[in-house]
């Protein structure tokens, strides 16, 4: 059980660092055109650590790590947030998924609380 925690922990922390050094390069560029090879090239490490994330979820189906996992797969979606133009706002893409996340943080409260 906390072989697979520690491996989705460690894909959380790259997909924070990768996305830490999108937003770096992304203060020292023009912004480029989001369908060009350019960006998806610069958005590549972020997005294979997210992948990372959800594979630990879809490859764990032992009933106790399914909502502690599907919490932190959900939660770290929002750092897509990156990838939203305009509509909807990066801030409302945020928020929804946010609320996928705290549904599956709540039966992990739950559940803890009542052990």
């Amino acid at each position: 059980m906390l072989i697979c925690h520690d491996f989705q922990a460690k894909a959380v922390l790259q997909a924070f660092f990768a996305q830490r050094q999108f937003l770096l390069v992304t203060t020292k560029a023009k912004k480029p055109d989001m369908s060009s090879s350019v960006y998806i090239d610069t958005l590549k490490d972020l997005e294979q650590a997210m992948e990372k994330v959800d594979n630990v979820r879809q490859s764990n189906r032992e009933p106790a790590l399914k909502d502690p996992l599907s919490l932190v797969a959900d939660g770290v979606g929002a750092l897509a947030w990156i990838t939203v133009e305009s509509n909807p706002k990066p801030a409302d893409y945020v928020a929804e998924l946010f609320g996928g996340a705290q549904m599956f943080g709540n039966k992990v409260l739950k559940e803890y609380k009542e052990k």
